[in-house]
């Protein structure tokens, strides 16, 4: 049974979804209408959104079920980091400022895996973001070359004094991260792809993708 579950952990996971995207997104739709009731809207929303991240690490935890370099294909970047912010709840999918390449800029890899590692950076970035001005406060830009396609994350990661919002707000992130990290970790490793870590001054983070180019038009 244990390896019947290992063998379909990925299948049900990326079956899933497309599905609860749809959802979750009529679902934001109906909240904005009269008549509804947004904090039972608002649960649903967030169980949801529960769901999917469990089902997307059950899959991304099973070995045997990830694509072998030899099954990856060619998927666009720039297509996958939009799908990743348009993924996103509504007040948070405002916060964030996505910049494509001019083209198409694609590489050999699994659309799955790489929107739970766009998604798993992301959320560590908009827990601190907040409309200030007319920039985004949290911004996502892919830009290709002949050798290597980034996709950089810049937003704010504040240290803060214990016991206040903030440092609650960074320990929450950073406990989800190295949840997630043996998970990022194996997507580098199957992606032949890097990830760099910067800290950038007025308390903001840089996060860095690289992967090596398979074509760029």
């Amino acid at each position: 049974e244990l390896n019947l579950l290992e063998k379909t952990a990925y299948e049900v996971a990326a079956h899933a979804a497309t599905p609860l995207t749809l959802v979750i997104a009529e679902l934001e739709r109906a909240s904005g209408q009269s008549g509804s009731h947004p904090g039972g809207f608002d649960n649903a929303l967030r169980l949801l959104r529960q769901v999917q991240r469990s089902f997307a690490q059950l899959a991304m935890s099973n070995p045997a079920a990830r694509p072998s370099q030899q099954d990856l294909i060619m998927i666009d970047l720039g297509a996958e980091a939009k799908a990743a912010v348009q993924a996103l709840p509504d007040h948070l999918r405002k916060l964030v400022g996505l910049a494509g390449p001019d083209g198409v800029a694609a590489v050999r890899g699994d659309s799955f895996q790489l929107q739970f590692v766009l998604a798993t950076l992301l959320a560590g970035l908009v827990r601190f973001a907040s409309p200030s001005g007319s920039a985004p406060p949290v911004t996502m830009s892919v830009a290709g070359s002949d050798d290597e396609i980034t996709v950089t994350l810049v937003g704010r990661f504040p240290t803060a004094a214990a016991g206040t919002e903030e440092e609650r707000r960074r320990s929450a992130a950073e406990a989800e991260r190295q949840i997630a990290l043996p998970l990022v970790d194996a997507f580098l490793d199957a992606h032949r792809a890097q990830l760099q870590m910067r800290e950038l001054p007025e308390s903001r983070r840089e996060l860095v993708l690289r992967f090596p180019a398979w074509r760029v038009w």
